[in-house]
């Protein structure tokens, strides 16, 4: 057997085991506590991430808009693939996923009045790792997307991911606005917005996936989107976080699922 062979059985192992996850929570969320430059007290370690979560300095490149309208159009080109050159997109798309959540790692670094230079440590290493397995699956390639969607029930996904990938950040009448966050607005710069619509792709093309990059890539999806609908109240913003929460969650149970192929008999 070699490496890559060995590599992807350990990755599919750990990533089918529920203490992993457990695991995973545990260390990015209560052992791996934000860096200050500044410092802070223990009492402080959540108001620390919410402040540093509002105003990333990955948000400059939706106030630069054309860097955001880029990646915007970045979607669109791989959607369109995908549905002109069916599986044999599939790699353009992984491609566009490792992009995206390697840029997503800078989510997590922010420059704040009350706390200085901040890391969301946690938040970096959970990240990293998804990024990793995308870039692991570029390698494997295992994902076989595009073409026909082989269960229209699934169809329900997509205006979550229409939303996500819309955002309006501002529950407001304001076309320019409303048209600002649909083409160059927050989509690109925030793991919350661009996990629905990845996830909401591989769900659509379930079971013909990376069943561990879609357990990995939605596990931090629900725990951060219950972390907002659950501790920060139900506002417009966490209305927003609804599609993460619910494709978060429709993807690990589908991870979980045993299906059968007709035509061979085999599991995935």
């Amino acid at each position: 057997m070699g490496l890559l062979e060995r590599v992807s059985g350990a990755i599919d192992y750990v990533t089918g085991k529920w203490w992993f996850y457990i695991a995973m929570y545990v260390l990015c969320f209560w052992v791996l506590w934000p860096y200050a430059s500044k410092g802070y007290s223990l009492e402080e370690a959540s108001s620390v991430v919410w402040v540093a979560l509002r105003r990333p300095l990955i948000f400059s490149l939706v106030d630069l808009v054309w860097p955001s309208l880029l990646l915007h159009v970045a979607l669109l080109l791989v959607l369109a693939a995908l549905a002109r050159w069916g599986e044999r997109g599939s790699l353009l798309f992984d491609l566009y996923a490792l992009a995206q959540y390697a840029l997503l790692v800078g989510e997590n670094f922010a420059y704040t009045e009350e706390y200085g230079f901040v890391v969301l440590t946690g938040n970096v290493l959970l990240t990293s790792l998804v990024a990793a397995l995308w870039a692991w699956e570029c390698v494997v390639r295992r994902n076989r997307v595009g073409g026909p969607i082989p269960d229209r029930r699934r169809l329900w996904v997509v205006p979550l991911a229409a939303l996500a990938f819309w955002y309006p950040a501002e529950p407001v009448l304001d076309p320019y606005l409303l048209l600002k966050w649909l083409v160059a607005g927050y989509y690109p710069v925030g793991y919350c917005l661009v996990t629905p619509v990845i996830l909401s792709i591989l769900i659509l093309y379930y079971p013909r996936v990376n069943k561990a990059v879609m357990r990995f890539t939605a596990f931090p999806g629900l725990v951060f989107g219950t972390n907002i609908l659950l501790f920060r109240g139900f506002n417009w913003n966490a209305f927003l976080h609804i599609p993460l929460v619910a494709t978060s969650a429709y993807a690990l149970y589908l991870s979980t699922r045993k299906v059968e192929h007709a035509n061979t008999g085999d599991r995935v």
